[in-house]
């Protein structure tokens, strides 16, 4: 079975935007939140929650979301994510979990007191996958995700740095966020080129203006706050050589007010789509780099410090560059969707 096959028939199916229409909800969401906790050897607590909520309409048209295979609501997406070590809420981006949905278990795990690792799964048969988020020092590091009847075929692996973060810098829990409200307009950006082997690209961001997101806003890339309106991108589209490129949703859904669009062709056949956007201290560039027929790769950066603050995804349909396990670590709380709830009286290994 090809490759293609094999990622559609496991792993996703792209969403229609003429067949689903984004809406508002216009009923307030209830969160269901899996909770977990222990202590580090040294005696440090550490908790983690992971929240998710029903939501009847997404604002993105295209891509292609973690543990929801049928395109059809509701959605159980996660709303957000909040681990806090010693008293201290560690620094979450969106990215780092808003395209994921139906979590049923999460495991948390000490490498040491300044390390910890939130490890989870959900999804069923063919949506099903498993998932990890590194923190260390009080900010996100790395985040691995893949598929989990075939890890090898469909993962996703994102690296953090942040030395310095505008606007919010924890994920403390405040409530639940408002559902999202009815879209007020779309515009969109187009662009085209034509490539060093006559192949013609076209590119087409399209962009919505809600009044806010599903998920709670800590900060999205071109906007700090979480005040409205929100200008979110609804679709990518890329076509080559006439082919439509596929995308995770991962590559898009935190990116907001884009300005500008340019298409730029390499000569390895691979063609880079960079986009600019925000404004001021929350100007930022992204680049999304298609090969073969999907997105391999995103890099989005701070325009003023494009060193020190950035986040890189690597998309893979073929081979995994490491498993995601958590056998160098030690599970100190468990959670799963049935209602359990275990918290170890000492930090234990995996299958202990």
């Amino acid at each position: 079975m090809s490759l293609v096959m094999k990622t559609v028939t496991f792993f996703f199916v792209a969403i229609v935007s003429c067949l689903f229409p984004a809406v508002g909800q216009t009923e307030e969401p209830k969160e269901n939140c899996l909770h977990a906790e222990g202590k580090t050897k040294s005696g440090k607590p550490v908790s983690a929650d992971i929240c998710m909520m029903s939501v009847e309409s997404l604002f993105f048209h295209q891509g292609w979301i973690w543990g929801h295979g049928v395109f059809t609501p509701p959605y159980k997406m996660v709303s957000h994510v909040d681990v806090v070590v010693d008293g201290k809420h560690q620094y979450i981006p969106p990215s780092a979990y808003i395209d994921i949905a139906s979590v049923k278990e999460i495991r948390l795990v000490a490498f040491n007191d300044n390390s910890v690792g939130l490890f989870f799964d959900g999804g069923d048969a063919g949506t099903s996958f498993l998932g990890y988020i590194e923190l260390k020092n009080g900010y996100t590091t790395k985040r691995d995700i893949a598929n989990g009847i075939n890890p090898n075929d469909a993962w996703e692996e994102t690296e953090y740095h942040y030395h310095q973060v505008s606007g919010k810098k924890t994920s403390k829990k405040d409530g639940s966020p408002p559902p999202p409200n009815p879209i007020k307009k779309k515009e969109c950006l187009h662009d085209a080129v034509q490539g060093n082997n006559g192949e013609k690209t076209t590119a087409e961001v399209c962009m919505v203006t809600i009044d806010k997101p599903y998920f709670k806003v800590e900060k999205l890339w071109g906007h700090a706050s979480d005040t409205s309106p929100f200008r979110m991108i609804s679709d990518i589209e890329v076509i080559r050589g006439g082919k439509k490129q596929e995308m995770s949703v991962s590559a898009m859904i935190d990116l907001t007010d884009v300005r500008s669009i340019k298409l730029l062709p390499q000569s390895d056949g691979t063609t880079n789509l960079l986009l600019k956007g925000g404004e001021g201290d929350e100007s930022y560039s992204a680049l999304l780099s298609y090969k073969y027929w999907y997105v391999v790769k995103r890099h989005v950066a701070r325009t003023l410090y494009p060193e020190e603050e950035w986040e890189e995804t690597k998309y893979h349909y073929n081979m995994m560059s490491e498993a995601i396990s958590y056998e160098e670590g030690n599970i100190i709380g468990e959670s799963r969707s049935d209602g359990t709830v275990i918290m170890y009286d000492k930090p234990r290994r995996r299958g202990e």
